[in-house]
């Protein structure tokens, strides 16, 4: 009876110190994980090597952290392309307001025009010196601006300078006449 219920003992010890090794340790490793990963360490492994069931919840889960890694440091990463972006717009808006100030402070007549020769922009020094109010010169082509010899040529340099690029009088001070 003693060697039965020594053997019994065994038994029953070893089926204990197999449910402590194999089933609790994991699933204690597994939640001590929920409370390290809650708190936002994401870097924490539960790494249980088991071929069973919470050895597959245990490596789904590893996998899990590591993907929220991936989409974190892709967050991180949109969050700074964000705040560049809007650092950006703040200074182009900065920078905008203060050409609006010199463009509408100057007595010269300044005029841009897009790349198909059509007004964008008009000052006060422009509706002076050529007589036109801004709301009659927007979207129009220079060529109103010029006397009828100087249209056609004109014309000429600008298709020129879509082709190429290239134009006489880019980066130099030309005087032109203007109808008025």
């Amino acid at each position: 009876i003693f060697l039965f219920m020594g053997v019994l003992f065994g038994v029953i010890l070893s089926l204990l110190l197999w449910i402590q090794w194999g089933v609790l340790r994991p699933v204690t490793r597994l939640h001590r994980g929920t409370e390290i990963i809650g708190k936002g360490n994401l870097d924490y492994k539960v790494g249980t090597r088991s071929r069973d069931e919470i050895g597959q919840l245990s490596r789904a889960f590893d996998q899990m952290t590591s993907n929220l890694r991936l989409v974190t440091a892709s967050h991180d990463e949109l969050n700074k392309e964000i705040t560049e972006r809007k650092r950006s717009e703040r200074a182009v808006r900065a920078s905008e307001a203060r050409y609006r100030a010199v463009l509408e402070s100057a007595l010269d007549g300044i005029i841009t025009a897009d790349i198909k020769g059509n007004i964008i922009s008009w000052n006060k020094g422009a509706q002076t010196i050529f007589g036109y109010s801004e709301e009659e010169v927007m979207g129009k082509t220079l060529t109103i601006l010029m006397p009828e010899r100087y249209r056609d040529p004109h014309r000429k340099g600008l298709e020129h300078f879509r082709r190429t690029g290239e134009g006489p009088v880019i980066g130099k001070v030309v005087e032109l006449e203007g109808l008025r």
